[in-house]
């Protein structure tokens, strides 16, 4: 048999078909505090007649003083139909219906199956749990084996080169939300229960090591992409009763679910929304109990500006915020009204606002939206701009924070869906730097099922979520049972909030102006709107990293 091997940059993708013939990792050159992955790409062909194997089982050893750092992950591929929207530009890798290499799956001592005549890859991720790396170059070397006869058919090398400088803590708030009715249907168990919270935190864990510091909170069951008259299966974290009219609250569950989420690295929290999407006419599920049985008391039946749930709210977060004193919890809590209001919906949620701002003064809240209007009348503290519209917002709203959907795919926007090149993906974190933003939102870390949730859809199976969104525009992992996979995109989403950091970290040393002037030398053209090269990206970090060792060394 033949084997070819390449070390390949994190942010190439290796389809089965690529054409591949050359070593294209160029970088490796990473802070003390810092996470990196590169992958080896392998492609097995018969040499003689008699070679002839549809697969090869291999297995991979990793040899260097940094071994017990890193782990090996084999990129799957995942099917999709749908990659592009029709109005999508073409500033993808492919838009056309196949595989595409995403999921990443840790194999019992790295065995893993490669098949003949095509690409496979792995992903070689060095610190992903974020520890300290001792300054200096690590070599790397990964050997490969042919497991029927334990013989050596392959090996690569790196130099792994460490500054002796750190990361700075992440201070741009980023959020994926979490959908915790996906994570109880693919593990078979029930919100809020034990069994819940112990694969949860897989997910919470998954999440915070990989750039994300905020998490929605299912205080009530999110009232998010659902039709009128629906709902989704309750996750609530706030057992309310009512006696007589009087409501009394326990938080003892949300208390249990935010001490875990910051034992695993989670900072703040955003409040599910306390009224419905797209207008704020509504009440969310909420649950009471009464007379000594469960009820809905609150939900779509329920009109948002009723004194009835005006009285709730009141008593609510009365309760909430005494909750969030006692706790010392004041710094970490972010509100919601309702998630993504049209300018036609000016009317439902000015009343909606009113009331929470009335009683959350002391609290910072904003929403996801793409009309200017609703910040310009004073009704959402901190817009969350779309970026496809964020221009009108940049140096008009402070604080800032961005978001994007799977349908930002138009006029070169940054995203993540799975027929995107990384790169495009990647430059997130140098526009949110350069443009000031304090925070970044997207709606799906894992959101595993299709439009409006009708049905649950595993995306090992079904990457578009059954058609309905182009392919990874809902999620960043698989899940697994009682776990939870990541994909190739959160590496890349990682990247991106390491990059912010590095360059804050620079600016530190210098001055913002520099640094701004730094990224316009590799990206002339930066905006919102910018499309960039792989090399772009990286000769960027490279050119960080430098300055930031001959400004350290002084």
């Amino acid at each position: 048999m033949i084997y070819k091997t390449y070390l390949v940059n994190s942010l190439n993708t290796v389809f089965y078909d690529s054409d591949i013939n050359e070593d294209s990792l160029r970088y490796t050159q990473i802070l003390c505090n810092e996470a990196f992955a590169f992958q080896l790409a392998i492609r097995v062909d018969p040499s003689l007649d008699e070679d002839l194997k549809d697969c090869v089982g291999l297995s991979a050893e990793i040899e260097s003083d940094l071994s017990d750092k890193i782990a090996v992950y084999t990129i799957e591929n995942v099917p999709a139909m749908r990659i592009g929207l029709c109005t999508s530009d073409d500033w993808f890798l492919r838009k056309g219906p196949g595989l595409y290499p995403d999921c990443l799956k840790q194999r019992k001592n790295n065995y893993f199956t490669a098949p003949t005549r095509f690409w496979k890859s792995l992903l070689i991720n060095v610190n992903e749990e974020l520890e300290e790396i001792p300054p200096g170059k690590h070599t790397i070397k990964i050997k490969l084996f042919e497991r029927e006869n334990a013989q050596l058919v392959a090996e690569k090398s790196t130099l792994l080169d460490v500054l002796p400088a750190h990361l700075p803590k992440q201070t741009i708030i980023t959020t994926n939300w979490m959908h915790y009715d996906c994570i109880a249907h693919f593990s078979k168990t029930k919100p809020v229960y034990e069994s819940f919270f112990k694969t949860a935190e897989k997910y919470i864990r998954m999440a915070a090591k990989n750039g994300q510091n905020m998490l929605l909170l299912p205080a009530f069951t999110p009232p998010l992409d659902i039709p009128v008259g629906e709902e989704r299966a309750t996750a609530q974290l706030v057992y309310v009763e009512r006696n007589g009219g009087k409501y009394t609250f326990d938080f003892s569950l949300m208390k249990k679910f935010i001490e875990l989420c910051l034992k695993n690295g989670i900072e703040y929290f955003e409040h599910s929304h306390l009224f419905t999407q797209w207008g704020a006419k509504h009440a969310p599920k909420i649950i009471v109990r009464e007379n000594g049985k469960n009820r809905k008391l609150f939900g779509w039946h329920t009109d948002a500006a009723s004194e009835e749930y005006k009285d709730f709210l009141h008593a609510y977060l009365s309760e909430l915020k005494d909750f969030i004193k006692r706790n010392k919890y004041e710094n970490r809590f972010f509100f919601h009204v309702s998630d993504e209001p049209f300018e036609d919906h000016l009317k439902s949620y000015k009343s909606a606002s009113d009331i929470i701002h009335s009683e959350l003064d002391e609290y910072p809240s904003g929403d996801a939206l793409s009309d200017f209007v609703f910040y310009k009348n004073g009704l959402v503290q901190n817009p969350i701009a779309a970026t496809h519209k964020i221009e009108d917002f940049i140096g008009k709203a402070k604080p800032l924070w961005a978001y994007y959907t799977g349908l930002q795919s138009i006029d070169n926007l940054s995203n993540r869906t799975i027929g995107m090149p990384q790169e495009r993906g990647r430059i997130l974190g140098i526009q949110l730097y350069y443009f000031d933003m304090d925070g970044f939102l997207h709606w799906g870390f894992n959101a595993h099922h299709n439009r409006l949730s009708r049905i649950m859809v595993n995306p090992r199976i079904s990457s578009d979520m059954d058609g309905d969104f182009p392919g990874g525009s809902s999620y960043l992992v698989y899940p697994d049972g009682k776990g939870v996979d990541a994909s190739i995109r959160l590496m890349t989403y990682r990247d991106t909030m390491q990059d912010i950091r590095a360059l804050q970290l620079l600016e530190s040393l210098t001055d913002r102006d520099n640094v701004c002037s730094l990224i316009r030398k590799f990206i002339p053209d930066i905006s919102f709107h910018c499309r960039v090269s792989a090399d772009q990206i990286l000769d960027l970090r490279n050119a960080v990293n430098s300055k930031v060792a001959e400004l350290t060394d002084k």
